[in-house]
């Protein structure tokens, strides 16, 4: 047993010219683990480094492209930007133009119940917007209903020059009694007459749909509708009048 003890050792003695022999044991396998276990976390140590590199290179990548990315929507954004506030330079100068004309508008009409602006221009014969019925009729119908009367239109651009079109709407009704008008909160209270201004907004580039609800007169043979279009400057650029008899 003892001899069996000693084949699975290796003995050693270590010699020092200034200090004590020293004698050692080890075990024969110590030696083979560490050759395996060394290597292997060489390797390891090897892999994870190759990976965390490939991780590196490609997180970079991908911060590039998305950089690009962002860099490219900014550009797209200020340039809508600019375009906006060349729009509205243009529209701040007309306005400025306006206010500081004196003169009355072209086509001026006595008694208007819209109140007219300076430097107003009439500008119906452009033709940039038309008017048309919601439905399939090729006029365009009132719905009559018990207690409203609802005229329902669609505006349509017709321009080539601009792609959108925007400004106010304001549409009057009348039966040969009472004038109604929409929306109620264009009348100026003071002056008794429509500020454009205060009419509904429209913004649109190829179709708007229009729905003006009025209060339905006790008792009427004709009702007779004035829709007009102003630009945002006060211009009018369309007007159209529709009639409608009543059917007893």
């Amino acid at each position: 047993m003892a001899q069996e003890h000693k084949e699975n050792q290796l003995s050693f003695i270590m010699y020092n010219a200034k200090d004590i022999s020293r004698f050692y044991k080890i075990k024969k396998t110590t030696p083979p683990l560490s050759l395996i276990i060394f290597p292997l976390i060489s390797i390891i140590s090897i892999f994870i480094i190759v990976a965390g590199a490939i991780y590196l290179k490609e997180l970079k990548n991908l911060t590039i492209k998305k950089e690009s990315s962002i860099i490219t929507h900014l550009k797209k954004e200020s340039k809508h930007l600019l375009l906006k506030i060349d729009e509205l330079t243009k529209f701040s100068n007309t306005l400025q133009d306006k206010l500081a004309s004196t003169d009355m508008p072209e086509g001026s009409r006595p008694l208007n119940i819209i109140k007219e602006t300076k430097g107003q221009k009439i500008l119906i014969d452009k033709k940039n917007i038309t008017i048309k019925d919601s439905g399939d009729n090729s006029e365009i119908v009132p719905q009559i209903k018990e207690n409203e009367i609802t005229l329902k239109f669609n505006l349509v651009n017709n321009s080539t020059v601009s792609n959108k079109q925007n400004g106010f709407i304001l549409v009057t009704m009348t039966d040969g009694q009472s004038i109604y008008f929409y929306p109620k909160e264009s009348l100026l209270p003071e002056t008794f007459q429509f500020a454009y201004s205060r009419g509904e907004y429209f913004s649109f580039e190829r179709l708007r749909v229009v729905e003006a609800i009025f209060q339905r007169p006790k008792n009427f043979q004709i009702l007779t509708f004035k829709i007009l279009l102003f630009s945002r400057t006060g211009d009018i650029i369309h007007e159209q009048a529709i009639s409608y008899k009543a059917i007893n």
